[in-house]
């Protein structure tokens, strides 16, 4: 894994689980859906090498500093648990989650002015809900750059969620992308990117 880099790795999921765990998301508590989590973290756990080797590698760089085995299930785990939870914000459960937004005085000073801004951000949030809340509920015209092909099954499913919200996508696959970044933030748009 180290040799590849993220963008590399071919999506391991099927179309049919997807659906699966998107019907179970929407349709079921959310406690169950969590816990079909359990024997998906299993899987990844049991069955990708690469997988198990990034994980323990990045936690051996972090605060955590460990890779042990039970570190690595922990961290799968929450992966999968944030692809979860972009099904309910996609979908507006807002209310399932503690949501608090800071800071958004900083970027209506920015917006008053008639200007877009560029926002930075890192894989400690979740850009969806920002874009999710951004949009629905704040009405601010936000735009986010990011791979569109990388995991394109499960790209297919959240987008198909909300494809309003699809449509706000800049694909930095695109080759004229800084370009389009450019003309958005000169026309009023926030545009988001995670800098990590």
């Amino acid at each position: 894994m180290a040799d590849d880099g993220w963008e590399a790795q071919p999506e391991r999921s099927n179309p049919i689980a997807l659906r699966a765990i998107k019907w179970v998301a929407l349709h079921l508590p959310r406690w169950f859906a969590r816990a079909w989590l359990i024997p998906i973290t299993g899987y990844y756990y049991l069955t990708s090498r690469k997988v198990r080797y990034a994980s323990s590698h990045y936690l051996k760089r972090s605060v955590i500093r460990s890779g042990t085995p039970w570190n690595v299930i922990r961290h799968i785990y929450t992966f999968a648990a944030t692809i979860l939870d972009r099904v309910y914000f996609l979908t507006g459960r807002f209310d399932l989650y503690d949501v608090q937004i800071s800071g958004l005085d900083s970027l209506e000073r920015v917006m008053a002015g008639n200007r877009g801004c560029l926002l930075v951000g890192a894989h400690l949030g979740s850009f969806d809900v920002m874009r999710a809340l951004g949009i629905t509920q704040q009405n601010i015209p936000l735009k986010v750059l990011m791979y569109r092909q990388h995991n394109a099954m499960i790209a297919k499913i959240l987008d198909e969620l909300n494809p309003s919200l699809s449509e706000n996508i800049l694909d930095l696959a695109d080759e004229n992308v800084m370009l389009k970044v450019m003309e958005e933030v000169e026309g009023g748009s926030v545009v988001g990117m995670l800098g990590d």
